[in-house]
């Protein structure tokens, strides 16, 4: 065994009992401090460390709206300048609409200055409906396509246009039989 800062000397056997010797390693196996397991350091790791919280400095929070106004404004400036060759080109009704929405995003609305509310609240708050169709008629509309795919394959347009032709006679006929039954069953 080695002490550390001892030069270098090596202790063997019954020498690591001698009494001067036992007393350095109880010293140097003190001295030494346990090491940290990983998860132990990122324990202290806050966001904080990475940035992640709101700025709490008014003064500072001020400075970077004024800041974002004055680059927004100038990127519209930049995009004027660049398309102002493309303006004669579109027709003006765009060119107005494009005009307005860049304007209205350079007026800074006192209620988009506030922070917006936590994304759990919203989150709570919010219900997607979304009409999710039920197996049946998803089996009805892969039937339906597989009809019409075969249609395709095997079928000539001269005999789709008869059947579409039958189909429409028969509905005719459907429609006008029944009034025709009806005056059979009175009399």
């Amino acid at each position: 065994f080695e002490l550390t800062g001892h030069g270098g000397y090596k202790y063997f056997g019954a020498a690591k009992d001698l009494p001067g010797v036992r007393e350095l390693f109880e010293k140097d196996a003190g001295s030494r401090a346990p090491k940290r397991l990983r998860a132990e350091l990122y324990r202290g790791i806050t966001p904080d460390y990475y940035g992640w919280r709101d700025e709490e400095d008014a003064t500072i929070l001020l400075a970077e709206q004024a800041k974002e106004a004055e680059l927004r404004a100038d990127a519209v400036e930049k995009w004027r300048t660049e398309h102002q060759t493309a303006q004669s080109s579109q027709p003006s009704s765009l060119h107005d609409t494009l005009a307005q929405v860049a304007s209205e995003s350079l007026d800074l609305d006192p209620d988009l200055s506030q922070p917006p509310p936590s994304s759990s609240a919203a989150a709570a708050d919010f219900k997607a409906y979304v009409a999710v169709p039920t197996s049946d008629e998803i089996k009805e509309l892969i039937l339906e396509k597989k009809k019409q795919a075969l249609l395709e394959k095997y079928a000539t347009p001269q005999l789709r246009e008869q059947t579409e032709q039958a189909k429409e006679l028969a509905m005719a006929a459907g429609e006008g039989g029944k009034g025709h039954k009806r005056g059979r069953e009175e009399a």
